[in-house]
């Protein structure tokens, strides 16, 4: 059947993928290659829940750790994007110990903080943002200031502002020359924080010259 559909747009890609990976017994990166491409594609025009399949079925073709991971990962933020966040931890949980890399591992606890924000108060998922955030202030400060900047909104919602504002200064002083839209959002929740515990005077020029990015 998947030699029958050939190269028929991307309908048939799709469906061709999912023939391949029928066939598959164990693992095969070539198959779950075709699949990931398929998941690309379904994401990139909003099909998440398909986008969230395709990538999990790759994952488990993978025959090698770090891709199955990665797959496992893609697949978590689709189930996220779809607004299935039980999913998208489990597959987190099942991911993380397989990641070698430390920006993936990162990115993987970036995602699980956002699901935390949305569910509720999650204090001791913000100190994990904080400490990856500090691991990776070396190598990869942009990655750092995203990871600071949930910290701090987790920490709001779990009522500590005084790791809130720690987590956003942190942010601030790894924030790029002024006007790069990664130092606009660490002075936005800067000035936010601030405001929050009582310093309007320090926060509120930050604040406003953020709003730029209303634009």
């Amino acid at each position: 059947l998947a030699a029958a559909l050939g190269d028929g747009g991307e309908a048939s890609t799709v469906r061709r993928a999912w023939h391949l990976a029928l066939t598959v017994v164990g693992h095969d990166e070539a198959v779950a290659t075709v699949l990931e491409r398929a998941a690309t594609s379904a994401g990139q025009r909003g099909a998440f829940v398909a986008a969230a399949h395709a990538w999990e079925r790759a994952g488990r073709l993978s025959p090698d750790p770090e891709a199955t991971a990665r797959r496992l990962y893609e697949s978590a933020e689709a189930w996220h994007m779809a607004n299935h966040h039980g999913r998208a931890l489990a597959l987190l949980d099942e991911a993380e110990p397989l990641a070698l890399d430390r920006l993936l591992l990162a990115d993987m606890r970036w995602l699980h903080g956002r699901i935390d924000g949305h569910r509720g108060p999650a204090v001791d998922g913000a100190a994990q943002l904080r400490d990856t955030a500090i691991d990776l202030s070396d190598i990869a400060p942009d990655r750092a200031i995203r990871l600071l900047t949930t910290s701090m909104m987790s920490s709001i919602g779990g009522g500590k502002l005084g790791l809130a504002l720690e987590a956003a200064e942190s942010a601030h002083r790894l924030a790029p020359p002024v006007g790069d839209p990664l130092e606009l959002i660490a002075t936005l929740q800067l000035g936010k924080i601030l405001v929050l515990t009582g310093n309007v005077t320090g926060g509120y020029p930050l604040v406003m010259r953020a709003a730029e990015l209303l634009d």
